[in-house]
């Protein structure tokens, strides 16, 4: 994809991309199906949580994105 600092050819490496982007998508959704995971129910209430946050971040001056943040870390084994 890239060499010597420069990519050499992008519309090969969108391709390649979109390629394992798609690849990645089929194996999260056979995951999913398998664990009785309910992606297309659990993924807008997710992204809403996740705007939420990141404009109340935004609105105290906080930063938008801290990995390290409680509310960013999914439930213990232990609190489902």
């Amino acid at each position: 994809m890239a060499h010597e600092g420069h990519r050499t050819d992008v519309t090969a490496d969108r391709e390649a991309l979109a390629h394992e982007l798609s690849d990645c998508l089929f194996s999260l959704l056979v995951i999913a199906e398998e664990t009785g995971i309910d992606l297309e129910a659990r993924f807008p209430a997710d992204m809403a949580a996740i705007a939420a946050r990141v404009r109340a971040r935004i609105a105290t001056g906080g930063p938008a994105s801290t990995a390290d943040a409680a509310d960013d870390q999914p439930p213990s084994a232990g609190a489902r």
